[in-house]
């Protein structure tokens, strides 16, 4: 393994980005190399020709990276003064990097300027805030660690036609996907003209302030640089227009214009920001490559380079999956099951042999549901029902009454999903320990949705995790204990045998449609639950190649658990839970996502379509439907499709009419899409 030349000198032509980047496995040594670049840096003091610029996830990552980088320092603990840490308060982030890196005078104070061989560490989102022509840029030899996540919002709203085209006139189309309806609209603000509150409002003056705020938010996003803010239409009649629009950080903006590049991440290249970076990536070794390169914004081209054999021990990554994850136990709580935050909402936990049933209770469910000419448009979800029903509180209705028994004989639990899989997740972990003839441990546990390092604490007492196991306990006599989802590169719970990731990261619908639209091949699973998981459970000893105690991990469904597995290259041992607890009952959710009956629906629609809105909707509907020449198009395509799909699903077509009817199918689409993309560029 040769050392990585870290020198941070500018490229020589400044007209692309070089990203260096290491793509392998938690616990294989990531951190400790920056750690001892950054060391080496402070050695170096003002002959290094650099800034050293660590960025991380977190505040407490940052903590963290400090506190080992002065036990690295040993004696040259001095050294540390040169070490400045960014953190929020009165000053932005962004104005205390830019005068560290230039100096500022705040009026109040002055931020000195740092020499060559300082050290700075700051957060991922400080980095997102510079101005993308910061001076002192060159300067920087910038550690990002632990790259994921790109999408920052995702949203949908309403806006006037008139609106949309008032904003047209600064903006541009600067990337196009008529395919899948999508365009990316960058900032082009034309002479004279100026998109302010005062002048949305007057074209559209019965706007919310809520939704004005929301749409002046989009515009702000437009004219960042660093973001990417794709559009589509949705839906538009003869007044407004709906658009669906994901704001993206933009990798290759946001590394443009540093002195040298380095992304530490573990299964990088399963990664969002992998995937944009190489949609842009250029191969200036071959002319194609190099024509691409003159059509391309300065800010955009970056050539990627992988230099994970040269800063990772290979010995080590070898004994992590030969001699740490061979030997570790993978096990499950529910089975034919994989876990969505819709399961963790409206769930409820019934005995597994009731899963026959679940079809037609739901359809019963809705039948009794419309037999009591509820003004509600669709019933409540089980889990709300069967707490009311429960509740000494609140007061279910008698006319539900019928529906509440329904669930009841389900003969469900009272544990919230939640609850059930730690109490089970525990169960498990107190079994194996007790087979094994080990001490009883703290059991590390991830029960949360929500991907953000400080808000897992919520859920986690709304749930009353602590009180239904803990009891009290302290120490090292808790049963369990709560991590973040996003605990990359965290060290805490090092010493931790056991790990149960019961969370569930999905990304939304509306996402995965949409990164599937410009990342090739995209896999969202990989990109979120199974990824988030790996680092989980590698944040117990399982990362520690040195180490010879044998690992529990305990994931939530047994589809996450032949995911994870296979993502790592299949040397865990999964095994069915009761193979561990003698005693073992299984259970499964029961929710009301199952499809609802034909009859049903329509039952549903004409109640609505007699309220004074649901006419009113149905008048403006018609009306745009023959005025406009687009939307005509669209509904005949609509219609081809439809009778298409009911000729797929019948199967009595052929094989060969069958690929003829596939083929059409998607040539429609298309020309569906393209409309959508025609609205959305002009």
């Amino acid at each position: 393994m040769s050392e990585f030349e870290y020198d941070a000198l500018p490229d020589p032509d400044d007209k692309l980005t070089n990203v260096y980047y290491v793509n392998s496995y938690p616990g294989a040594g990531k951190t400790y190399r920056a750690l001892k670049i950054a060391r080496q840096t402070l050695l170096l003091g003002n002959k290094a020709g650099y800034v050293l610029v660590y960025a991380a996830p977190t505040e407490r990552l940052i903590k963290q990276f400090f506190e080992e980088l002065e036990k690295m320092l040993g004696d040259r603990r001095a050294l540390l003064t040169r070490v400045k840490i960014i953190e929020s308060g009165q000053v932005p982030v962004s104005v205390q990097m830019e005068g560290m890196l230039n100096s500022k005078d705040l009026g109040s104070a002055v931020i000195p300027k740092l020499a060559d061989g300082s050290v700075i560490l700051c957060t991922h989102a400080c980095i997102s805030l510079l101005r993308s022509n910061m001076p002192g840029k060159k300067r920087v030899s910038l550690i990002f660690d632990e790259a994921r996540q790109c999408v920052q919002r995702e949203f949908s709203m309403k806006i006037p036609m008139r609106v949309i085209v008032n904003l047209q006139k600064s903006v541009e189309v600067v990337e196009a996907l008529p395919a899948v309806g999508l365009v990316r609209w960058s900032w082009k603000p034309a002479d004279g003209h100026s998109i302010t509150r005062e002048s949305v409002r007057k074209l559209w003056p019965r706007v919310a302030d809520a939704v004005l705020n929301r749409f002046m938010s989009f515009v702000a996003h437009i004219q960042n640089g660093a973001l990417h803010v794709w559009v589509s239409m949705v839906d538009f009649d003869a007044e407004e227009d709906e658009i669906r629009v994901n704001v993206v950080l933009s990798p290759t903006r946001l590394f443009f214009g540093y002195g040298k590049v380095l992304i530490l991440s573990a299964f990088f290249q399963h990664s969002q920001m992998f995937h944009l970076l190489k949609r842009h990536a250029i191969e200036t070794e071959t002319e194609k490559g190099t024509l691409r390169m003159l059509n391309v914004d300065v800010r955009d081209r970056v050539v990627l380079h992988n230099v994970t054999d040269q800063l990772i021990d290979a010995e080590r990554v070898t004994r992590i999956k030969e001699d740490r994850l061979s030997k570790a136990l993978m096990t499950y709580i529910f089975e034919d099951e994989s876990l969505s935050k819709y399961h963790l909402q409206r769930g409820i936990v019934v005995p597994f042999d009731q899963k026959r049933k679940f079809k037609q209770v739901a359809a019963t469910y809705q039948e009794l549901f419309l037999a009591e000419n509820s003004p509600l448009p669709r019933p409540e979800p089980y889990k709300q029902l069967l707490n009311t029903s429960r509740s000494t509180e609140m007061v279910l209705k008698e006319s539900a009454r019928p529906r509440a028994e329904l669930l009841e004989s389900m003969q469900p639990l009272k544990l919230s999903v939640v609850q059930y899989m730690a109490a089970a997740a525990s169960k498990i972990q107190r079994s194996w320990l007790k087979k094994r003839k080990l001490e009883k441990e703290t059991l590390l546990v991830c029960v949360n949705a929500k991907e953000s390092a400080s808000s897992y604490r919520p859920l986690y007492d709304e749930e009353r995790i602590d009180e239904l196991l803990n009891k009290g306990a302290t120490g090292a006599q808790r049963r369990v204990e709560p991590a973040p989802v996003v605990s990359q590169g965290l060290n805490t719970w090092a010493s931790y045998h056991t790990a149960a990731f019961l969370a569930t990261v999905k990304l939304s619908p509306m996402t995965i449609r949409f990164l599937s639209g410009i990342i090739q091949n995209y896999k969202p699973e990989l990109d979120r639950t199974v990824d988030q998981c790996i680092q989980f459970i590698f944040r117990s000893s399982l990362r520690n190649a040195n180490s010879e105690n044998r690992c529990l991990l305990i994931v939530s469904d047994d589809q996450l658990a032949e995911l994870v597995n296979k993502t790592l290259g299949g040397p865990l041992k999964i095994v069915h839970p009761s193979k561990i607890v003698n005693d073992w009952k299984p259970y499964a959710i029961a929710t009301h996502k199952e499809s609802e009956s034909k009859e049903s629906k329509n039952t549903r629609t004409r109640r609505y379509r007699k309220t004074a809105y649901g006419k009113e909707t149905s008048k403006r509907y018609e009306q745009s439907r023959k005025a406009d020449p687009v939307r005509k198009q669209q509904n005949a395509i609509n219609t081809k499709l439809t009778r298409i799909r009911k000729q797929l699903r019948d199967g009595s077509t052929g094989p060969h009419d069958r690929s003829r009817l596939v083929a059409e199918e998607q040539r429609l689409i298309e020309q569906r899409n393209a409309l959508k993309a025609q609205r959305a560029s002009k």
